[in-house]
Formats: structure tokens, sequence, C-alpha cells
């Protein structure tokens, strides 16, 4: 599963298609306080090996 983060419901709407791109039918809100959002920033992970950032792609 992948998540985009948008800066408001216009534009995440604007992004599906208003709903009609095909795999885009659903929308997901959640509201979240700042700092839950912060705690998420400070331990969020890559999802993807980075050449440079990463020791390792085992790491």
């Amino acid at each position: 599963m992948m998540s985009w983060i948008k800066p408001s419901f216009l534009w995440m709407m604007y992004g599906s298609g208003w709903r009609q791109k095909e795999g885009q039918e659903h929308v997901l809100t959640i509201k979240i306080k700042h700092g839950s959002w912060e705690w998420a920033l400070r331990n969020l992970c890559l999802s993807h090996y980075v050449e440079g950032f990463h020791l390792s792609q085992e790491m």
C-alpha cells in the first residue's frame, strides 16, 4: 500500500480525478494532531534503498 500526503481535501480530490480514476474510487481522509504528525516524521523510514544514504541494501 502506498500513501500520499496532500495539502488539502480539494487537492486530494483533484489528484484522484474526483474519484473517477480507476483504482482511486475510494478516498481516505484522516485527521491527526500536530504533535502526532511530528512524531510520525521523526520515526519514518524510507521504503526503498538509496545508495549513499544507506550503508548497504541489507541495512
